[in-house]
């Protein structure tokens, strides 16, 4: 079944109705994710601005990755109708800046744990396997992975330069395992909304064929309904005249075309069987066919002749 498409003579013409609908979840999931980490971005800028806490990642890169954040969020709410690779670019811009401050939080604590501090490594990790997991675009499929697999690439070279494992570095002890978990936490949940989403998509695919099936339906059955009534008059006129002038062929052939017409209305393909009713006025005209006949006889019988089919007749 050929697939619904929106012809609105936009820049969606002609596309499936259903690839638009998720060019437009993507824009909102890929404006969701540049709204949130411009929020952390900018949390955190505002508090070294303010001389809050301490100053791990260097000013001008966090400004420098606020301002891309923002130039890329911006660019998603004005531009209405993105393409999935525009999505898809957008989301990776905004997320692999976290891959700088991840790599400068995660020095600076370290160094602070060989003087005895005891320290959680990957904490910012953890909330970006899942800033993937919820809000990453479905298309391509390929770019979540992509994206599980740089940020775990980063913890694994994170753990072996700055060598974690090691018994001073006064990391807790729950590491690398938990981080191990919440990605796996995170992957599942991944998996689950693209099988969700994909499930969404199959019903709401099969609730439009339904409706057009049933539209189809009432439209068939509006036929068959509208035939019927002037096709059994015609059947049942047809019947009188036949018994009235058997050898006609005229009578003959509109016989024949009146079966012809029945059949091929019994072959509609309907779900609905409808019972004919006959027309208010049909007993009205079989009176006057009737009357119609009783003339012919009898002026056939007056002149001793044959009457030519078609010739006009008067009432008496």
């Amino acid at each position: 079944m050929k697939r619904a498409t929106r012809g609105d003579g936009g820049q969606g013409d002609g596309q499936p109705v259903d690839d638009l609908d998720q060019l437009s979840s993507d824009r909102l999931l890929t404006m969701m994710a540049a709204g949130t980490i411009l929020f952390i971005h900018a949390g955190f800028l505002i508090a070294q601005l303010l001389h809050v806490g301490t100053h791990i990642v260097d000013v001008r890169i966090r400004l420098a990755i606020v301002v891309l954040v923002t130039a890329v969020t911006v660019l998603l709410w004005t531009k209405k109708s993105p393409s999935r690779a525009w999505c898809a670019g957008a989301f990776a811009g905004v997320i692999l800046p976290f891959t700088v401050t991840f790599w400068a939080t995660e020095t600076t604590y370290a160094a602070q744990g060989r003087t005895g501090m005891f320290w959680e490594p990957f904490i910012g990790l953890k909330l970006v396997f899942f800033i993937i997991a919820a809000l990453c675009p479905s298309h391509p499929r390929w770019l979540a992975p992509i994206l599980f697999v740089i940020f775990i690439v980063e913890a694994l070279a994170l753990w072996f330069v700055l060598d974690l494992g090691d018994a001073n570095a006064h990391i807790t002890l729950r590491e690398p395992h938990v981080t191990t978990v919440y990605a796996l936490v995170a992957w599942t949940l991944l998996m689950y909304r693209r099988r969700h989403a994909r499930h969404d998509r199959d019903l709401t695919v099969a609730r439009a064929e339904a409706a057009m099936l049933r539209t189809t339906n009432d439209a068939f059955v509006a036929v068959q309904d509208m035939a019927n009534t002037p096709l059994q008059n015609l059947e049942i006129a047809l019947t009188l005249m036949a018994k009235r002038q058997p050898s006609d062929p005229l009578v003959s052939a509109a016989c024949r075309a009146a079966v012809r017409l029945r059949e091929l209305g019994q072959l509609l393909p309907v779900k609905q069987i409808t019972r004919a009713s006959v027309d208010p006025l049909a007993l009205e005209r079989i009176r006057n066919l009737n009357e119609v006949a009783d003339d012919r006889e009898a002026v056939r019988a007056g002149s001793g002749g044959t009457l030519k089919t078609g010739e006009p007749l008067k009432k008496s």
